[in-house]
Parts: structure tokens; C-alpha cells; sequence
């Protein structure tokens, strides 16, 4: 079971740091309001959700990372195993991509193709979806 930890990240590039590690989310927002400062827009600090132990439920129940990518120009679909785990992937005009735990490749194409639609379903009408050739 996976359990949250919440981040306040501060800065940008070489000034950027991490404030704390907090095991609740009110906790971090009291000390965000209490470091907060109204007049430095540039550095506002953010506060953002971690799980902790990422993978490792997964990984013992026999799982392995992938990625999914789906491309609209040739209508292709392209899986690869990762050795690492980053985030739940991404779209753009072109496609989409996914990363997600499966048992083989098939199963992180199922999976994939189902939170694609998902997606697709999400866009709020049919005139923000013209890019997405399977939307029209």
C-alpha cells in the first residue's frame, strides 16, 4: 500500500532547495504559510505530493516498467521496457506516452491504450480534440 509524503520545493536552477519532507499535507501547508513571502513572487514555494517506496508493491508482485508511446502521424505504437520509473508519461500533438507497470509487453499496451482513452474522453469537447486524429 502505497503511502504520500508532501515536499515544499523552493527556487529555481542552483538556487533551488527542498524546505522539508512532511507526512501530512496540513503540515506542510502551515509551514508554507508561515514561509511564505508575498513580495518574492520569483521563489514561491511549492508544496508537492511524493509516494514513498515508488515501485516497490510492484516490483514484488512481478511487475516491470514500460513505456508506451503512440504516435498519430503513422499510427504506430512503441513499447519499451525501462529500468527506471518516472512519471505517468505525457501528450503532445503528435501522441501520447505512457509509463506503467505490467507483467509483459501486451499487458503495458492494454493498460496503456485504456488511460489513453481516458484521456481522449477527459478533453472537454470535440473542438479541443481536431489534433486527435481517434477523437474526430
Amino acid at each position: 500500500m502505497a503511502h504520500s509524503c508532501w515536499i515544499i520545493e523552493q527556487g529555481e536552477y542552483s538556487d533551488y532547495r527542498v524546505v522539508g519532507i512532511f507526512s501530512t499535507k496540513e503540515n506542510a501547508e502551515r509551514i508554507l504559510a508561515f514561509i511564505r513571502d508575498p513580495e518574492n513572487e520569483w521563489s514561491e514555494p511549492l508544496i508537492r505530493e511524493k509516494v514513498l517506496d515508488p515501485g516497490i508493491d510492484e516490483l514484488n508482485e512481478g511487475l516491470r516498467c514500460f513505456s508506451v508511446s503512440f504516435r498519430y502521424a503513422d499510427n504506430s505504437v512503441t513499447v519499451n521496457e525501462l529500468k527506471n520509473f518516472t512519471d505517468d508519461g505525457f501528450h503532445w500533438k503528435g501522441g501520447g506516452v505512457y509509463n506503467v507497470w505490467a507483467h509483459d509487453a501486451e499487458h503495458a499496451t492494454k493498460i496503456a491504450a485504456e488511460q489513453h482513452a481516458q484521456w481522449l474522453a477527459s478533453l472537454p469537447t470535440k473542438e479541443t480534440r481536431r489534433d486527435v486524429p481517434e477523437a474526430r
